[in-house]
């Protein structure tokens, strides 16, 4: 199966004669690295849908799944790719399959091994695979788990993501003052439990999360604070904070049947 994936025309060719050619990647060390699950949308692995290894791929993960990710890719409702426990197999699917194309054009054309492979988020489950640290299988489980419990969680505690930025002062850079000024108001609205930081991108750019009835009012409150700008993310739920706590002990049940070097 993994040989027949890898085989298919399509995919990593590219991005592998692009590596070649530009990186030099025959004498010197890269990483591998999935991306997360916000990524994903109608249409994901275009040009691959009729291949024999893809559908047979397709219904061994539907096995475990209890859907087909095909499907998802190819027509699915408005709604269907912003859940977690859909949104999360169907990447995972493609990543699978992308990381088998890779690998194979990564034999064929006699570069070395990535010496890392990592991912942001979900695309940590795909890394696990890719790095033989768990089976495919295993690891639909995990994610479906995973993603039903998310699910479960954000119709608990709906909420969003918000980046705030700090834009560029008078020097064409982003101020000190200005960066103080963010630390201080997500410290602040982190102690009134208004937002809870997700991710600190750099000095300049605070991603946070917030109950989706306070969206307004973080918008509403930075915008009287130096050079601070709030970007609406669009995300399905505020990830990475408090509010996902309630996935926890589900997803805990999960890990705790998978085995994982």
């Amino acid at each position: 199966m993994a040989e027949r994936i890898g085989g298919l025309r399509g995919g990593f060719e590219g991005e592998i004669r692009k590596l070649r050619q530009e990186a030099g990647l025959m004498s010197q060390r890269y990483a591998l690295v999935f991306p997360g699950q916000s990524g994903s949308f109608k249409g994901m692995g275009d040009g691959l849908y009729e291949h024999r290894a893809v559908k047979a791929l397709d219904r061994r993960f539907a096995d475990i799944a209890g859907f087909s990710p095909l499907e998802k890719s190819i027509s699915p409702t408005d709604k269907e790719l912003k859940r977690n426990d859909i949104s999360q197999v169907v990447r995972l699917f493609w990543q699978f399959i992308y990381g088998r194309q890779f690998e194979f054009s990564r034999r064929q054309r006699g570069l070395p091994k990535p010496q890392y492979i990592a991912g942001h988020s979900f695309g940590q489950f795909s890394a696990l695979v890719e790095a033989g640290s768990i089976e495919w299988q295993s690891a639909v489980f995990l994610v479906r788990e995973r993603g039903l419990a998310m699910q479960n969680a954000i119709e608990e505690n709906p909420g969003e993501l918000i980046a705030l930025s700090v834009g560029t002062g008078v020097a064409g850079r982003p101020s000190k003052r200005d960066k103080k000024l963010l630390r201080e108001f997500v410290k602040e609205g982190e102690g009134n439990d208004l937002m809870f930081p997700e991710a600190f991108n750099s000095s300049s750019q605070i991603v946070v999360g917030c109950r989706l009835e306070d969206v307004d009012r973080v918008q509403r409150e930075v915008s009287g604070v130096g050079r601070i700008k709030a970007t609406v993310l669009g995300a399905p739920g505020a990830f990475h904070t408090k509010l996902m706590d309630p996935a926890r002990e589900d997803f805990d049940k999960a890990l705790a049947l998978t085995p994982i070097e």
